[in-house]
Order: C-alpha cells, then structure tokens, then sequence
C-alpha cells in the first residue's frame, strides 16, 4: 500500500507497532477504497466511542486556542507572516467546509485570502513586491551587501548607522540612511539578546538580634604588621554589634568576641542564627563555646549549610581599611563609621588599645 518514499518517511518503531497491532479495532479508510462512501462506514465512525473522545478533546484544545488569538498582541504581523500556510490551510479545507467557513476559522476575510492567493512572490525582492509595480527597489546585489555586511562578525555589535558609514566608505553600496534602516530590519539576523540576570537578594531578618554575622578581616598598618579583626554584625540593622583585635590568626579572638556580644545583649537565651564562613577562626574553641547546654545560638556556614553567601559583613570588612584615621586632636587612632578616610596606623599596638567606634 506505501511506495517506498512513503515507507522511508515512517519511523521503524512506528512501522513495527503497526505491523503487531490489531487492525480489527481501527476505523478508517483510503481515497482509493471504493467503500468508504457507504453507510456502513460512516455508522462504525459515529458509534466509535473512542473517536468522539478524540473528537471533543480536539475541539477542547481548538476553542482554547481559538479564544487565545482573539486578544493577541501584533496578530496582524503574525498572520501576514504566515500568509503563504493560512492560503494553503484554507485551500485544503475549503472543499470540504466551504471557502468561508474555512477562512472565519483562521480569522480572515474571504476578500484578503483571495489577495493573499493571488499575489504574486518576486524572489528577487527582500519585499516580495513585483519589480515592475515597484521599480524603485534595491538590487539584488545591492540587497546581498546589506546582509553581508550585517552579518560580519566585526561589525555585529556596531550600531546599524554606523554599519551604514562604514558601507559607504567602502564604496560597496549607495542609498539613503532611511532606506538602509528599512532593508537593514528585514534582512538583519536574529541575534539572542542578552538579559542581565535578576540580582539575587541575599538572607533577610526579619527582625533585630536573630541572625547575627561574624567574620574576620586583615589590616595591615604602616610598618608591615598584620592585626587582625573580628567583628560580628546584625542582619536585620547592618550595626555591628561588636568587634575584638588580634595579633594572632585563632579562634580564641572569635569566642572573645562571641561572648562579649551575648553579655551585652543578654542572647545567651535567645534562638540566634549565626552566619560565618569555614574557616579556622570559626572553628575549635567556637564549637566548644556553641556547643554548651542551653545556648541556642545556632552556627550557619555559608553557602555549605545554607545557599547564601556571608557576603554583608564581608563588604564591610573591606571598607575597615579606609575607615581608620588618625584624629588629628588625638594621638590614636579613630574609625569614623559615617566617613571614608585613608589608613594611617603606625603601629599595631596602638591598633589594639585605641581602636573604636
């Protein structure tokens, strides 16, 4: 029954699960059948249940579809677009439904899609406008330099004014700005623009003194030394809630700091998430200290137990280094929260005794 241009077309799985299929269940026939214009095939169609299942699941999906074109945005464009399939839909139905029944179907007058047939396509046209009606067209040489030079990978991200000068300082084509613009549009590739990622929103408190962060930082004075700074900051406030100096890399300045800041806001018996990285400072003597009955402070590491980063304290671990100033009416120095100043630190140990905000 297939030729075999027909048979080639079939998936070999397709072919197979025919050929094991029970055919006695399927209703149906050819053009060439010389019954299937008898009643007696059109009474197993309409008493087939599974066909008017189909049927109504069919006429389900075309009125959804139907009621989506009704208030769709640049439909005009997209019929146009597709004029040369709706011409060739409505051509196939029509001897079945009638010319304009078919043509309400796909929502076009019987007026335009006789236009539409009767058009006729100049390939020579970026257009499809007839060269003798519309004489004053772009050649076909002049329309192949456009598109080659919009496609020329240099100039990709070039403004279409630009590619326009540069066309024209080659000596390759000659016409007005507007008429390149209008050419330019039809015959430019379709580049995938690029969309900056929504920006993430980090971990949010929902009030004060209930996820706390903790990190330390570097500074480096005038002589080369290295002191190191631990500070714990509320989520809720950005305020930092305390802060310890060290001239030792240990977990012995974090637990320092750790309790310092329970004692003055009383959160030794309070649920109290605790964000920090993992690194050394953060562990040791820091689990030993969490880990003690009736403390409820629970240690986060971030982007390992959770998926946000500690990223709040950090940004302002590194504006601590441009925030230290020597007060000019003292002699230690002061950090000026409110202010950026350039470093001015002789020596770690005044760091140590003199470091407030």
């Amino acid at each position: 029954m297939l030729s075999k241009k027909e048979r080639s077309r079939i998936p070999d799985s397709t072919f197979s699960d025919w050929k094991k299929r029970n055919l006695s269940l399927v209703v149906g026939f050819t053009e060439d059948d010389p019954a299937h214009f008898k009643d007696e095939v059109y009474r197993k169609i309409s008493e087939s249940k599974t066909f008017k299942k189909t049927l109504s699941a069919l006429l389900l999906v075309f009125q959804f579809y139907f009621s989506l074109t009704e208030n769709m945005r640049g439909k005009r464009r997209i019929w146009s677009e597709q004029k040369k399939n709706i011409v060739s839909i409505v051509t196939r139905i029509s001897p079945l439904i009638g010319i304009k029944a078919a043509c309400k179907l796909l929502k076009i007058s019987s007026q335009r899609f006789y236009r539409w047939k009767n058009e006729i396509h100049c390939f020579t046209s970026t257009f499809n406008l007839c060269r003798k009606l519309y004489p004053k067209q772009l050649t076909s040489k002049e329309q192949t330099i456009i598109a080659e030079y919009l496609k020329k990978p240099e100039l990709q991200h070039w403004p279409l004014r630009s590619v326009f000068y540069q066309m024209l300082n080659d000596s390759q084509a000659f016409m007005n700005l507007s008429t390149f613009y209008k050419y330019a549009r039809a015959l430019r590739p379709d580049f995938k623009r690029f969309r900056k990622p929504k920006q993430r929103i980090g971990i949010r408190a929902s009030s004060p003194l209930t996820l706390l962060h903790m990190d330390t930082t570097i500074l480096r004075v005038q002589d080369g030394s290295k002191a190191y700074i631990h500070f714990i900051m509320d989520n809720f406030s950005r305020t930092i809630l305390g802060w310890k100096a060290s001239l030792e890399w240990n977990a012995k300045n974090t637990v320092s700091n750790l309790k310092e800041v329970c004692e003055k806001f009383n959160l030794f018996h309070k649920p109290i998430r605790l964000l920090c990285d993992d690194g050394s400072e953060n562990q040791g003597a820091v689990n030993g200290f969490l880990d003690q009955p009736n403390l409820f402070i629970k240690k986060l590491i971030a982007q390992v137990d959770i998926s946000y980063s500690n990223s709040m304290i950090e940004a302002g671990d590194f504006t601590v280094p441009t925030r230290v100033h020597i007060h000019p009416l003292a002699a230690s120095p002061i950090a000026y929260p409110s202010f950026l100043w350039f470093t001015s630190i002789p020596f770690p140990d005044s760091l140590l005794h003199s470091f407030v905000f």
